[in-house]
C-alpha cells in the first residue's frame, strides 16, 4: 500500500487532479469576442468595412480609410460563457461555470497627415497607422496552466484568456482605389525544465514541504504573428465609392507558458536534509501549460452601399484547424479540421437634424447588426478503439450580434459612443468522452471507459467605448 500511494502521489505532481476547471485553449480575446465595438456588432465581417483602429487586426489595408490626423477608443469589454457539458450516468462529472473574461479596450489610429510633415513628404499622407489594445484585467500578468489531454475540457472559454492582446499595422494607399497593409500581433512563449525530489522518510507533518524539492529552469521567448491584407475600390464610374472588397491574413497563434521536462526522482534524505545519492527515477515527460492557440486563417470579404446610410458586408474566413497539436505536440485523434465561418454584418446611419438642445449636437446614429456561424473544428468519433487522445469538448456555433453610435460632433473634433452585445449559441451535440485508468481512478470510477456527454450552452459579451476624433 505504500508504493501505491507513492505512485498515486507522483501520478498527482503530473496531472491536475478532481474535475474543475480548465484553462482556454483559444486564448485571444480579439477571435472570439471581435476588435473594436463597431465590428462585434456588425458579426466582425469588417474585412472590407475596416475603417477604424481596428483594422489593425482584421485587414491594415484599411486603415487608409482613417478619417481623422487622430482617433483614440477607449471602453471596457466583458464576456461571460455559460458552457456545461453533462454525463447523464455519472452527473459528478458535470461540467459548468467557467470564468468570465472583462478589460478594457484600447484603439489608436491616423491618417498621419500632418500639414508640415506632408509640405516635405508629399507621399506620406499615402500612410496610416493603428494599434489596439485589450488588457485582461483580472488575469494581468498572470497564466494558467493547460488541462491534460485526458481530462474534459472545452475549446474556448474555460478559464478565460491570455493576459493581453495587441495589434499594431500600417496601412498604405497604392493608388485611390487600391490599398495594401501589414502589421504584427506581438506574443510571448516560454519553457521551463523542472526537477522535482520526493523524500518518502521526510514525508509527515514535521517537515512542512514533506520532503519535496522542485528546482524550475525557464525561459520565456517573444515572437510576432503576421497580419497582411488588401482592399479594393473597383475604380468604375458611380460604383467606387459603394462597393469594397478585402482580403486578409493572420498567421497562427500558439502560445506556451512553461512548458518543458520534468524529471522526478523517490529517494531519501539523510538526517540533514540532503538527498542520498540512490533513487528511484520517474520517466521524464511534458508539463502541460498550452495557453492559446489560434490557427492561422484567411479571410475574403465584400461590402457595399446600395443606398444613402446603409451598409452590408460579408465575410468567409477559412482557419487551418487540422494544423493543431494537443499539449503534447500529438495530432489529436481524430484530428481537428479546417472551417469556414460565414459572416454577415449591416449599419444603417443617419444624420437625425435634431434642431433643439444638447441633441443638436448628434450628428449621426447608427444601428448595427449581425450574424455568423461557425463549425466546431473538433469531429465526432466513434467509441471504438483505439481511443481518442483528448476530450475536447465543442460544437457549432450561432453568434448572433447588435450596437449603437452616436456620434456627436464640434468644430474641430468629433466624439462618438458605441455599444455592442453578443449571443453565441452552442447547439447541443450529444457524444461520447473517454477516461482512461488514471482518470477514472481519480474521479471515483469503478472502470475506465467511454461515457455519453451531452454538450451545449451559450456566451454573452456586452461593450461600450468613447471615441475622439479630430
Amino acid at each position: 500500500m505504500k508504493f501505491k500511494a507513492i505512485w498515486v502521489l507522483l501520478l498527482s505532481l503530473s496531472l491536475p487532479f478532481g474535475r474543475g476547471v480548465a484553462s482556454a485553449q483559444t486564448g485571444m480575446f480579439y477571435d472570439e469576442f471581435g476588435n473594436g465595438f463597431k465590428a462585434a456588432a456588425m458579426g466582425q465581417a469588417f474585412t472590407a468595412v475596416a475603417d477604424d483602429s481596428s483594422a489593425a487586426y482584421y485587414n491594415p489595408a484599411g486603415l487608409t480609410q482613417t478619417k481623422g490626423i487622430f482617433e483614440l477608443t477607449a471602453g471596457y469589454m466583458y464576456g461571460k460563457p455559460r458552457l456545461r457539458a453533462d454525463y447523464p450516468e455519472t452527473p459528478s462529472l458535470n461540467l459548468s461555470d467557467q470564468r468570465s473574461s472583462h478589460g478594457l479596450y484600447l484603439g489608436i489610429a491616423s491618417n498621419l497627415d500632418f500639414r508640415d510633415t506632408i509640405r516635405v513628404f508629399p507621399w506620406f499622407r499615402r500612410f496610416a497607422f493603428a494599434m489596439t489594445l485589450w488588457a485582461n484585467l483580472p488575469e494581468f500578468g498572470q497564466y494558467h496552466s493547460g488541462p491534460t489531454a485526458i481530462r474534459p475540457h472545452f475549446l474556448r472559454h474555460d478559464m478565460g484568456f491570455q493576459a493581453l492582446a495587441i495589434s499594431i499595422s500600417l496601412g498604405i494607399e497604392i493608388t485611390r482605389w487600391l490599398s495594401v497593409g501589414g502589421g504584427i500581433i506581438p506574443a510571448v512563449t516560454s519553457s521551463a525544465d523542472e526537477d522535482v525530489f520526493q523524500a518518502v522518510n521526510k514525508m509527515n507533518d514535521d517537515d512542512p514541504v514533506r520532503g519535496l524539492r522542485l528546482s524550475i529552469h525557464q525561459t520565456a521567448t517573444a515572437f510576432v504573428v503576421p497580419v497582411c491584407g488588401i482592399l479594393i475600390r473597383p475604380p468604375f464610374a458611380g460604383i467606387e465609392d459603394k462597393l469594397a472588397v478585402g482580403v486578409s491574413f493572420r498567421g497562427e497563434n500558439k502560445q506556451n507558458h512553461g512548458k518543458g521536462i520534468i524529471r522526478q526522482d523517490i529517494g531519501m534524505e539523510d538526517e540533514y536534509g540532503e538527498p542520498l545519492p540512490v533513487a528511484l527515477p520517474y520517466p521524464d515527460h511534458y508539463n502541460i501549460n498550452l495557453v492559446s492557440y489560434i490557427p492561422w486563417q484567411l479571410t475574403a470579404g465584400i461590402s457595399g452601399k446600395p443606398v444613402k446610410g446603409l451598409t452590408l458586408a460579408y465575410d468567409m474566413t477559412f482557419k487551418r484547424y487540422s494544423e493543431y497539436l494537443t499539449y503534447l505536440e500529438l495530432t489529436p485523434a481524430p484530428p481537428f479540421r479546417d472551417t469556414y465561418t460565414h459572416r454577415f454584418g449591416v449599419e444603417y446611419a443617419f444624420d437625425p437634424h435634431f434642431s433643439s438642445g444638447f441633441a443638436r449636437k448628434i450628428r449621426r446614429i447608427a444601428f448595427r447588426g449581425g450574424y455568423y456561424f461557425e463549425p466546431t473544428p473538433v469531429p465526432e468519433f466513434e467509441p471504438l478503439p483505439p481511443p481518442p487522445n483528448n476530450n475536447i469538448y465543442d460544437s457549432d456555433q450561432d453568434v448572433f450580434s447588435a450596437g449603437l453610435a452616436l456620434t456627436l460632433g464640434g468644430e474641430k473634433s468629433e466624439h462618438e459612443f458605441e455599444f455592442s452585445f453578443q449571443y453565441h449559441h452552442f447547439r447541443h451535440l450529444s457524444r461520447y468522452a473517454y477516461f482512461d485508468a488514471v482518470y477514472a481512478f481519480m474521479n471515483g470510477l469503478e472502470e475506465p471507459g467511454y461515457q455519453r456527454v451531452d454538450i451545449g450552452g451559450y456566451v454573452w459579451g456586452v461593450g461600450g467605448s468613447y471615441t475622439l476624433r479630430f
